[in-house]
């Protein structure tokens, strides 16, 4: 099985929140979300271990008024082969933010919701795209996913809690394909 075993920035190890593999754990990809409460400001470098040789594609993204101590109110996954896609976070607080990261053997489409970073690599094999996006909640489900038409995928999604006064969270998007 190919996944993330640990990322840092700064020195500083980040926490998994969620990780998915796609359909063949063999052959296929994985997707993570990981994070870093109060990270440390200015240049810093990224460094992610895998488990095997191969591609990582990844991407990050900062927030602040998050919850100062415990951000991820809920992680949801999925994955498939064929179809777009896609992966709902169920009963969202409004001013949340729901963030997500896919991989995926076909070229990644466009968002449900705002871009964050897109790389299509090559569609000649599984999990050499990846794509990371976030949206803004207004309560209830938020759907979040790409328009392609899968072949092996998997995604990943956290809300992000809001707290008056919170601090600042790291998260970062990854997606690794052992090749």
């Amino acid at each position: 099985n190919k996944t993330i075993v640990s990322v840092s920035y700064g020195g500083t190890p980040m926490t998994l929140v969620k990780g998915q593999e796609s359909h063949d754990g063999a052959t296929g990809a994985y997707a993570s979300l990981w994070r870093l409460l109060s990270p440390a400001t200015g240049a810093n470098d990224v460094v992610v271990t895998g488990s095997s040789s191969g591609v990582v594609i990844s991407g990050a993204i900062s927030f602040t008024g998050n919850h100062a101590t415990v951000p991820d109110v809920q992680s949801v996954s999925n994955k498939g082969t064929t179809g777009a896609t896609t992966v709902t976070a169920t009963g969202t607080v409004s001013g949340n933010y729901v963030i997500a990261c896919a991989c995926c053997g076909s070229t990644m489409g466009t968002p449900t919701q705002t871009a964050s970073w897109l790389k299509n690599v090559n569609t000649s094999d599984y999990g050499n795209n990846g794509a990371g996006s976030y949206a803004s909640s207004a309560g209830g489900n938020v759907v979040m996913g790409y328009s392609d038409v899968g072949d092996g995928w998997a995604i990943v999604a956290v809300e992000v809690g809001a707290a008056a006064g919170g601090g600042t969270i790291l998260p970062m998007m990854m997606q690794h394909h052992g090749g």
